[in-house]
């Protein structure tokens, strides 16, 4: 499907270089009309695949949901955690799990110590802060 917008704007410019040639006047053509003519339909040719590429790359750079393309999977229910803080109950994610499912580069700041302090807990990401940064939860369903 690629193939095609190039090969359509290839023949436009073939036929744009050739409508002008055959619209002069008769005269004998040379050695140099034939070279300006090559010249002039691989210009045009040479653009309209430089326009091609710039409107492929932007649709390749096309924000999906969240305005982020690296955030568009939601966050796994499988992740979530329900803790009592001294806030009440708040979720948070597993940082291994999240891993494992294929999230990288989480924001640093989400992450929060749970557990006991002397064996220095377990790594986990606050739900909340990762919400603040994009990310959206999977749904759980019933809570």
């Amino acid at each position: 499907m690629a193939l095609f917008p190039k090969i359509t704007a290839t023949a436009a410019a073939v036929a744009i270089a050739l409508s002008a040639a055959v619209a002069t006047p008769a005269q004998a053509a040379t050695n140099q009309d034939l070279q300006r003519l090559l010249y002039g339909a691989a210009g045009i040719a040479a653009l309209g695949l430089i326009l091609n590429e710039g409107r492929k790359n932007q649709a390749q750079a096309a924000p999906s949901r969240g305005g982020n393309p690296h955030r568009a999977a939601a966050l796994p229910a499988s992740c979530a955690r329900d803790e009592r803080t001294r806030n009440g109950w708040e979720t948070f994610y597993e940082t291994e799990c999240l891993r494992r499912a294929g999230f990288r580069n989480l924001p640093g700041r989400c992450e929060v110590r749970m557990g006991n302090p002397r064996d220095r807990g377990r790594t986990m990401l606050s739900g909340a802060c990762l919400q603040q940064a994009g990310y959206q939860p999977e749904r759980r369903g019933w809570r």
